[in-house]
């Protein structure tokens, strides 16, 4: 067993935290890219001060997006909301609006189908997605 003093052991910590944060900008830049048609290149990743956890802000490709992190897991509210979506109605993502309404919660259209999900941070600040109607 390896023993670390405490201002290694802080470095080492803080070198892990630095790279899940630049792992999950990444991450969340080729996600956004890729949901927006348009090369993770033309994405900006910003980082945002957050209690508990890391909140990314994307912009690019014509949208913005907001990507709540834990290690290196990040989920948009608004994409996971149009993912529940398209899976119950069989309808193709691109294909979904949506309307953004206070405390990410989302009404949503597509191929002639309507429904509102909530979502909110559970489980570890881990993002689910309900449908409410």
């Amino acid at each position: 067993m390896t023993k670390m003093s405490g201002t290694k052991f802080a470095v080492t910590l803080g070198a892990a935290w630095l790279f899940a944060a630049c792992f999950s900008g990444a991450n969340v830049q080729g996600k956004h890219a890729k949901f927006h048609g348009c090369k993770a290149d033309d994405v900006t990743v910003t980082e945002v001060e957050s209690e508990g956890h890391t909140r990314l802000d994307t912009s690019g490709c014509g949208a913005q997006e907001t990507y709540y992190c834990i290690g290196m897991k990040c989920r948009s509210p608004r994409l996971l909301a149009i993912s529940h979506f398209s899976v119950e109605t069989k309808c193709k993502e691109n294909e979904v609006q949506t309307e953004n309404k206070p405390n990410d919660v989302f009404e949503l259209s597509g191929c002639g189908k309507q429904a509102t999900y909530a979502c909110q941070q559970v489980d570890n600040h881990v993002i689910d997605c309900k449908k409410t109607k």
